[in-house]
């Protein structure tokens, strides 16, 4: 978004949250998702040096918390290409939901 159409939209709607503070939100929460995605990615990669085997739990929380994102990407953006993206990693994180699971009874 332009400098110039921010400043319109805030001028519009005076009593609303701006466009300006609605785009840092925006960046903030995506940026938060990514620290939390590269994190849990870290964790993974440690623990498979570590202890040789991985927790399922943690790709299943990385490939849900993507899952909604591109998902959620493609609803309100109108881009294809995320919207299948979300559904195919929601079907991973569900897959791997069912193994670690299966790994709770074994």
């Amino acid at each position: 978004m332009e400098r110039d159409e921010i400043l319109k939209a805030a001028q519009e709607n005076p009593q609303e949250q701006g466009e300006y503070e609605k785009h840092i939100s925006n960046k903030a929460v995506l940026y938060g998702f990514m620290a939390g995605i590269v994190l849990l990615m870290a964790m993974m990669i440690l623990e498979w040096f570590i202890k040789k085997k991985i927790d399922l739990g943690k790709p299943t929380l990385l490939f849900g918390i993507s899952s909604v994102m591109d998902f959620y990407d493609g609803i309100a953006g109108k881009k294809k290409k995320s919207f299948v993206g979300g559904i195919l990693t929601g079907l991973l994180a569900v897959v791997f939901l069912f193994g670690y699971i299966g790994v709770l009874f074994v």
